[in-house]
């Protein structure tokens, strides 16, 4: 789903974290931009990943800790069916 929207989403090795890299587009530069992005467009919330050092920067954290049918919401707020 994060593929679909244009965002770089590589699988993790085994945690409940997906570290996501904002696109140089104008609306989701950096990891700020891309927070914002993603509640306003898809009422979904994320972490900008500066909050974790500056080796976050330019990313956001997204947890993947919800049960599967919430996730499942989140990928349809994706998709664009909410």
């Amino acid at each position: 789903a994060l593929r679909a929207v244009g965002l770089d989403a590589p699988v993790p090795a085994g945690g409940f974290y997906l570290w996501v890299a904002a696109p140089a587009d104008a609306d989701r530069r950096d990891g700020a931009e891309l927070t914002r992005w993603f509640a306003e467009h898809h009422g979904l919330l994320v972490t900008p990943g500066a909050t974790y050092g500056p080796g976050g920067a330019g990313h956001v954290r997204l947890a993947v800790v919800a049960p599967d049918d919430m996730i499942g919401l989140a990928v349809e707020r994706l998709a664009g069916g909410a």
